[in-house]
């Protein structure tokens, strides 16, 4: 395994070299940002194994580094292009088209003693080549300008390309790529004049900074209660509860009010969420966990963010791409877009509108770490809401509403003939689902459960057992051996029943 800070550096790095780059970072149980990893590693697995067939061999370490090119260099379907190139903004040279010579030289090669004499050739006339008094440099002040000029057309029928030629040619490109000025010469300006601005005076943008700074007090409880729908606040969550006080354990954050007691959590510019929505009460609630997991912040942590930023702008600035590989990445990018389209287009013909309407009963999996081995593998609800843009379903059972919403091949319709909200004591949690507190799929199944559901639960109760504040009494079980021993007063045990 991998040290978590070693893959934060690897991650920072790709994100300087490639800024447009979105990385997600999977976790556990999460199909919807590991499927496309897994589905490399079955390409890579097929691959793999075809190699080690044909070759007959059972060496799979080596092997892994031919797929890893052949993958790498394989036209992408959905992306128009390798890999390689997009990462490079060049097509992988090897064997003799990694040499200096023109392609018409080298596809009149025959023997291997032709190119040794065109080899030979070359290292005659490279010397004198790179001396040419056309090819100057000028250094001198701060407003020079470095001039290069390809050297006179040799008179020999057959021409060979030098390396003072090959820069020639990618500087013409170059400017014509980027529309830079030629000399009278005939040669490129390649350095530009002091006193232009540049994009490194371009101050960094971040909303959060923004909002910041367009404070004077820090955000407290009351105006949080207070603030309408719609209204957005710089605040920090943590991000590792081992240790609270220290700010390495802290990200930024941007809290929008969404209903009266609903908040969602977005980026540092506000356009992506990284959290459920929270409600303002209950044990998981904004407002029970105010200070403790969620606070705004001191000055120290925003002065250090600040600089993050910085450094963040110059780090992309240093890493810009060239004109070339920008347009390789921007073609590539529309094609994802494209068949993402189309993907999401097949989809919504597919929408659960078309599979359950509201009040149906469903049955949703559960995960075996969900539940006990002697319990059942489903729980039993009711679809309380579509979202038809986002092919899902909300599902609400009687003890609760189920707190994440479920794509439509994710759940399992019940027949007909058994399809009875009446039934199955099902038709109070339809109408009122939004009375009812949002639960796990674990909770929910240990309320079903024969033997008190997944998990160890115990109390150490002092008293009696007999009121909710018992963690035992409060799920619904019996107290154990594991509770509050030595404690004889305890009537929430098998024998007082």
């Amino acid at each position: 395994m991998l040290d978590n800070d070693y893959v934060d550096l690897v991650i920072k790095e790709l994100k300087n070299l490639w800024p447009e780059c979105v990385m997600v970072r999977g976790s556990p149980r999460h199909s919807e940002s590991n499927g496309g990893v897994e589905r490399v590693n079955q390409t890579v697995q097929k691959k793999l194994g075809g190699w080690m067939k044909t070759n007959n061999s059972t060496h799979w370490s080596i092997g892994c580094k031919l797929v890893q090119w052949r993958i790498n260099t394989q036209v992408h379907q959905t992306l128009k292009d390798t890999p390689y190139r997009l990462t490079y903004g060049m097509h992988p040279r090897v064997g003799l088209s990694n040499l200096p010579i023109s392609n018409e030289i080298l596809s009149k090669l025959v023997t291997e003693a032709e190119l040794n004499d065109v080899i030979a050739q070359m290292q005659k006339v490279e010397g004198p080549a790179l001396d040419n008094e056309d090819n100057r440099v000028s250094s001198e002040g701060a407003d020079e300008v470095v001039i290069m000029t390809p050297p006179r057309k040799r008179p020999r029928a057959t021409q060979i390309a030098t390396t003072t030629v090959r820069a020639a040619n990618h500087a013409k490109r170059l400017a014509r790529s980027q529309e830079l000025p030629l000399s009278p010469e005939g040669g490129v300006v390649l350095c530009v004049p002091t006193g232009k601005s540049t994009e490194s005076d371009t101050p960094a943008y971040n909303r959060w900074l923004e909002l910041i700074d367009e404070r004077n007090e820090p955000v407290a409880v009351a105006e949080i209660t207070r603030a309408r729908v719609g209204t957005v606040l710089p605040i920090i969550y943590c991000t590792n509860n081992k240790d609270i006080t220290d700010d390495a354990n802290w990200a930024p954050c941007i809290l929008r009010k969404i209903r009266k007691e609903q908040f969602e959590i977005l980026d540092t510019n506000e356009v992506d969420k990284i959290w459920a929505d929270l409600d303002w009460n209950g044990d998981d609630g904004l407002a029970n966990d105010w200070g403790m997991y969620y606070k705004y912040p001191v000055q120290g942590f925003i002065d250090s963010f600040r600089e993050l930023v910085e450094i963040a702008q110059d780090n992309k600035i240093a890493y810009d791409v060239s004109p070339r590989r920008q347009s390789l990445r921007t073609n590539a990018t529309t094609n994802v877009r494209k068949k993402a389209d189309t993907i999401t287009a097949k989809m919504l013909t597919k929408s659960p509108e078309l599979i359950f309407q509201l009040g149906d009963v469903v049955l949703v999996p559960l995960d075996d770490v969900d539940r006990t081995k002697v319990d059942g593998a489903n729980l039993c609800g009711v679809v309380v809401t579509v979202n038809k843009d986002k092919s899902t379903c909300r599902v609400a059972v009687k003890q609760g509403l189920l707190h994440r919403a479920y794509v439509y091949h994710k759940l399992k319709p019940v027949p007909k003939a058994s399809n009875n909200l009446d039934a199955l004591d099902l038709r109070e949690a339809f109408e009122d689902w939004r009375s009812l507190p949002k639960i796990t799929e674990r909770e929910a199944a240990r309320f079903v459960s024969s033997v008190g559901g997944q998990g160890i639960i115990h109390c150490n109760c002092r008293g009696k057992c007999t009121t909710n504040s018992c963690a035992c009494r409060k799920t619904g079980r019996l107290c154990s051996s594991r509770c509050h021993r030595n404690n004889n007063e305890c009537k929430n045990k098998q024998d007082n029943e």
